[in-house]
């Protein structure tokens, strides 16, 4: 597999808080009998270059399913972080592509055979089955970004304009966390979920999954939680974190394209706000 060096990643200080995210974890769940065999863990991953702004760092709720991982019993170290982000910093460079152009590449069956034409290795290098056209965090992404900037929704360069983030970083395969797995992380995630809102330092945080799964994190950053109410239809929070929006929405089961580009409109009608008070 061809492939490059990391295309960017966080601070030594977010590495750390990362690694321990991950001992804490190991520790709680062997302590409380609670432990799966094996569990995924995902670094945040970079569609914008080192030193490049991203103005949106966009959230989901943890991965089913992710390259880097760990099993409970064996020790975790620095070099594991180092692979984990890889997992999802690594890129094809031959086409000038990022870390997130993996989900052009995989949006659907057809789309891997029009980058082969392109260049011949990138059929090594993206191997996985994932069917990106599926998704609703996916979909609502790639039209949102294309949308804010005027880009054509057919393009890829959305990709380029973003951080991919995940609220809880820990999860067992093929599977959301449970709520036990959710509250034994929950202090870390808070902890790296406000390192990242510091260092990418967006205009837009846009959260794609429920006010469920935020509210722990609204509660413990900010001092009046919830902000705002009458909000738009699809969207259950609207906060302010240091200079970033915070825009949560719901999370549907199933959203066809009208539904998806009725989440669109609603979060940009509330990035246009020059002021959420006005909310």
């Amino acid at each position: 597999m061809e492939k490059q060096k990391n295309y960017n990643q966080f601070s030594k200080e977010y590495n750390a808080l990362y690694l321990q995210n991950i001992l804490s974890f190991q520790k709680k769940v062997k302590e409380n009998g609670r432990a799966r065999d094996y569990y995924v863990d995902f670094y945040p991953s970079f569609g914008v270059a080192e030193n490049e702004y991203a103005d949106f760092l966009i959230y989901g709720q943890a991965v089913n399913g992710w390259i880097s991982g760990f099993e409970p019993e064996k020790v975790v170290t620095d070099a594991h972080v180092d692979k984990s982000i890889a997992s999802s910093n690594e890129y094809f460079e031959p086409l000038g592509h990022n870390p997130l152009d993996w989900v052009n590449v995989q949006w659907d069956k057809y789309s891997m055979e029009e980058y082969k034409l392109k260049h011949e290795g990138i059929k090594n290098y993206y191997s996985g089955k994932y069917r990106a056209n599926r998704s609703f965090f996916w979909n609502v992404t790639y039209k949102l970004i294309n949308d804010f900037y005027g880009f054509n929704r057919n393009e890829p360069n959305w990709s380029s304009k973003m951080v991919w983030s995940n609220l809880h970083k820990i999860a067992p395969e093929d599977a959301n966390p449970n709520d036990y797995e959710t509250n034994v992380q929950m202090d870390y995630s808070i902890k790296l979920f406000e390192q990242e809102i510091k260092e990418v330092n967006p205009k837009f945080c846009i959260i794609l999954t429920n006010g469920k799964w935020w509210e722990p994190f609204g509660k413990a950053l900010l001092e009046k939680f919830p902000t705002h109410n009458h909000l738009p239809s699809k969207i259950d929070y609207c906060e302010q974190i240091r200079s970033t929006k915070i825009i949560v929405t719901k999370r549907p089961r199933f959203a066809g394209h009208d539904l998806q580009d009725m989440f669109v409109n609603q979060i940009l009608s509330l990035i246009n706000q020059s002021d959420f008070k006005n909310v």
